[in-house]
């Protein structure tokens, strides 16, 4: 089952890895690397707007939300394209 927890800094790496595996695929249509594929996730970690998806302890996702006071501003939200998926 599918659980969400607060990112912690030892995710860093798989969570940059995981951003640039989901979203390479748009590098070729906008002609550089999309902006997910090089922020700082350290930084996100660090001030607690990322959390993370798994199943059995094994990292599927993330979403990083940031709170703007009057609104929930949703700036990323990637999924591991090898993840396994529900048919």
């Amino acid at each position: 089952m599918v659980s969400t927890r607060p990112a912690e800094r030892r995710d860093v790496g798989h969570v940059t890895r995981l951003a640039r595996d989901a979203y390479q695929h748009y590098t070729a249509q906008i002609g550089r690397a999309a902006t997910p594929m090089e922020a700082d996730y350290a930084a996100a970690v660090d001030n607690g707007t990322m959390r993370a998806a798994e199943d059995d302890n094994q990292l599927l996702g993330f979403i990083v939300l940031i709170d703007a006071n009057d609104h929930l501003l949703l700036d990323n939200v990637a999924v591991d394209p090898v993840a396994p998926g529900e048919e």
